[in-house]
């Protein structure tokens, strides 16, 4: 996978603030996050297979969902997440990071108010050594999808959903060219994340060139307005491909990122095509 957990911490921040609300929308743009970082010691309590953990209790409200995580260089991590009964448990997934770190998520939608227990702890017994923790948590406005096309509540839930890892977005597997959502920024289209973990999605699609020009203006303002731009920077580039076609690039940056760098931008793209007529494409990187 391309993503490392530990690394994009930084950027993530910057739209980490729960509760400011876009200038649109009622629904936040951001999530609500934290992060930390923490030991397994030879003092802390042990499993009956003598492996070290650490443990914490989450308390979610019904509809809100949460996507937690644990990295390591020490030593392979592992999450489980249990019933305050500690009865019921699940197993969090292993993840490779591109960072020579190791890690494991869990997430969790709650469907009703609910409380458990999540354990911090390593595949080997006896493994002690620093790790991070973290997690993202969107509340139940943010989770549901807007069922009216409407531009910046779209946009406002595909971005929540970008800044949890997708983890949180309803998808399916769509062979090579990655994972399929249905959940769209416009009705009837089908968005695609590709093996880079980025979002792409063909908006609209023109015969006429001005036309064209128009809806992208419209969208260009409709995103200017519906984010805050005390966290976000935007910047226009026009290139011109081998064909003569013209590509305008309209980035969304966060406050401190690059263009088209993971996890700190996205894009609304128009290409003006001289063979295939012109298109509207959004991407999140």
């Amino acid at each position: 996978m391309k993503y490392s957990l530990s690394t994009v911490i930084c950027f993530m921040l910057l739209l980490s603030f729960g509760e400011v609300a876009n200038a649109q929308s009622k629904v936040p743009m951001g999530s609500y996050s934290g992060e930390d970082q923490s030991e397994l010691a030879a003092n802390d309590n042990q499993f009956t297979d003598g492996r070290f953990y650490k443990n914490l209790q989450v308390d979610l409200l019904a509809g809100e969902g949460i996507f937690l995580y644990m990295t390591s260089t020490a030593f392979v991590p592992q999450l489980y997440m249990a019933d305050l009964a500690q009865v019921s448990w699940v197993t969090g997934t292993a993840v490779d990071n591109q960072d020579n770190t190791t890690a494991s998520t869990l997430t969790f939608i709650a469907e009703k108010d609910t409380s458990f227990l999540v354990f911090y702890t390593s595949t080997e017994t006896a493994k002690q050594g620093a790790f991070a923790y973290g997690s993202r948590k969107l509340d139940a406005t943010q989770m549901k999808y807007p069922e009216n096309n409407e531009f910046c509540g779209r946009l406002t839930y595909i971005i929540n959903n970008w800044l949890c890892f997708w983890y949180l977005l309803p998808k399916y597997d769509n062979g090579y060219l990655g994972q399929a959502v249905s959940n769209s920024v416009v009705d009837d289209n089908e968005g695609t994340i590709n093996w880079l973990n980025e979002y792409g999605e063909l908006l609209y699609e023109f015969e006429d060139v001005e036309a064209a020009k128009r809806k992208y203006a419209e969208l260009i303002v409709s995103a200017s307005m519906c984010i805050d731009k005390a966290a976000w920077e935007i910047e226009a580039e026009e290139t011109i491909d081998y064909d003569g076609s013209k590509i305008t690039n309209t980035y969304f940056t966060m406050t401190g990122g690059e263009n088209g760098v993971y996890l700190q931008s996205f894009s609304i793209s128009l290409y003006e095509d001289i063979d295939y007529g012109e298109s509207i494409s959004i991407t999140l990187y």
